[in-house]
């Protein structure tokens, strides 16, 4: 079936697109605090948490990605359908072919999307939300805009150490001449619009109040304050905030630049390697030549192995990274920069075990969706029973997954050992890794060869596990070297991360006439434990 002279398929893109600008929009968070943060304000959206600009640019690339994702499985839905009929005992003919014709794969695909086919299957049912979390997350929604109201509402509470200061503070913040300050920057009427659910006009009630509740007054009003600058005007205008609030600002921890880059480092590497692997098919063939040769000849075979090999290291690099980067900035934000330091290998399999068993799930589903897409392109292979499949191959996919297993734990370990790091550390730590993906990709090239293929290996198969080995190591180096840009991005971020003393300019009497505040009680912060 031609997909783009389709009628199904655009009608199917058309439906996905209105569902999927829709969804991206919604706001979900599996995170209590901000649950219960964001219910005192009521109809919030993604868009309130990023600026426009920002905002309608990676929902641009929110649905190109989902096009193409729509598009890849519309394309390969019928091969792999066709592998795992034959898998399951079917033979190819017409009617089988006939059979997976007719099937409206692009409405089905639709419907997976939105969650109204297959929703047994988690991973299935869930497709439109995962791509969604992710997208916010590399915004950085809605954690970015809490993080930094946080910041600022401590670094107030570390300035008004008794009821009394922060009753002022509180006065303040629900003041006319606040709500005017803000203005110029921020959705003055939504801040407004709480102020008076919260019935804050009986002064002499404000100042009964104890600590705590005024903590919680305190730091409600600086969420909205927050919320309604971004709304208004982006998440850059969060330092004029700020500077209204006599506060420091959050350092930009640049995340989303730093992973940005790791994954087009990894996007120009992979290229470069699919145009290089069928221009060596000469010299393989002179040299590590064998029958059966498996060394491919053009980019379709080339673009296949690269997919197969260095699809699933991809994957677990941009998951443990993500999770790492989760993890250190809680760390960052809470002042824990000592747990950083590596704690061994028994700690660092504790810490992370539920990644590790993700990773090697992972990897095996997806060798398994390839042997039947290998099935539905090119036909039956010698194991036409999917039981028997699952007793040859299973083995052989477990060792493919410690590959990926193996990148994974080397790259948290780097990342996990301290952010001053010798250079013969670094060396070494890019020598075992190459080392140890080199091996084990030799080992699971032998399997292949030997058990799946049923040859004997060294007389045939030389040519493949070179092949492999260039792969795996080309990419296990690639992905070092996006862990590598993201623990720099963390090195800047922790220097950022400073007590405040260390990032406000010395505050001449110019500048305290440009910022000083219209009430008093906002004066500036003092850092804790001066």
């Amino acid at each position: 079936m031609d997909l783009l002279h389709s009628t199904e398929f655009w009608a199917g893109a058309a439906l996905l697109g209105a569902y999927q600008f829709a969804k991206f929009n919604e706001l979900r968070s599996p995170d209590q605090d901000f649950a219960a943060r964001s219910a005192l304000i009521p109809n919030l959206r993604a868009i309130d948490f990023a600026g426009r600009l920002t905002y309608s640019a990676t929902l641009a690339a929110f649905l190109a990605a989902t096009f193409v994702i729509y598009f890849i499985l519309c394309k390969i839905s019928p091969t792999i359908l066709s592998g795992w009929a034959q898998i399951s005992g079917a033979t190819p003919s017409d009617e089988l072919k006939k059979f997976v014709d007719t099937i409206n794969y692009p409405l089905y695909i639709v419907a997976v999307y939105m969650g109204l086919a297959q929703q047994s299957i988690p991973m299935l049912s869930n497709i439109g939300n995962v791509q969604r979390n992710l997208f916010h997350a590399w915004m950085g929604i809605p954690t970015r805009v809490l993080r930094a109201s946080s910041f600022f509402a401590n670094q107030i509470f570390t300035r008004s150490p008794n009821a009394e200061k922060l009753a002022k503070e509180v006065e303040v913040l629900r003041s006319d001449a606040w709500v005017g300050r803000i203005d110029a920057y921020a959705d003055a009427e939504l801040y407004a619009t709480h102020l008076a659910r919260l019935k804050l006009d009986d002064e002499p009630e404000l100042h009964k109040a104890t600590r705590r509740e005024l903590k919680i007054l305190t730091r409600q009003l600086v969420d909205v304050a927050a919320v309604a600058t971004v709304r208004e005007s982006g998440v850059a205008s969060l330092s004029r905030l700020a500077d209204d609030l006599r506060v420091s600002m959050l350092p930009n921890s640049g995340w989303p630049k730093a992973f940005l880059a790791g994954g087009i480092l990894f996007l120009v590497g992979m290229t470069f390697l699919w145009n290089l692997i069928p221009a060596f098919d000469g010299l393989a063939a002179q040299f590590l030549g064998a029958v059966p040769d498996f060394w491919p000849n053009n980019l379709e075979f080339s673009g296949q192995y690269l997919i197969s090999q260095a699809g699933p290291i991809f994957l677990a690099t941009g998951i443990a990274l993500g999770t790492w980067v989760s993890a250190f900035g809680r760390r960052q934000i809470a002042k824990l920069d000592e747990s950083q330091r590596f704690e061994g290998t028994t700690a660092l399999f504790s810490r992370y075990a539920g990644l590790f068993a993700f990773v090697l799930i992972g990897t095996v589903l997806f060798d398994t969706c390839q042997a039947f897409f290998q099935y539905g392109a090119y036909g039956p292979g010698k194991t036409t029973e999917f039981m028997a499949l699952v007793k040859l191959s299973l083995p052989i996919y477990l060792l493919h997954s410690f590959i990926a297993l193996f990148v994974c734990f080397m790259l948290l370990r780097y990342m996990d050992d301290g952010m001053e790091r010798m250079w013969w550390k670094t060396i070494s730590t890019i020598l075992i890794l190459a080392v140890g993906v080199a091996l084990a990709a030799l080992f699971y090239a032998a399997a292949q060869v030997q058990h799946q293929l049923r040859l004997s290996f060294g007389t045939n198969g030389v040519d493949l596990a070179a092949l492999m080995i260039i792969i795996n190591v080309s990419a296990a180096s690639t992905a070092f070297a996006c862990a590598a840009l993201c623990k720099r991005q963390a090195e800047i971020s922790s220097n950022r991360a400073q007590p405040p003393a260390r990032r406000d300019p010395p505050r001449t009497h110019a500048r305290a006439a440009t910022v000083a505040p219209v009430n008093a009680p906002l004066a500036p912060a003092t850092p804790a434990g001066e």
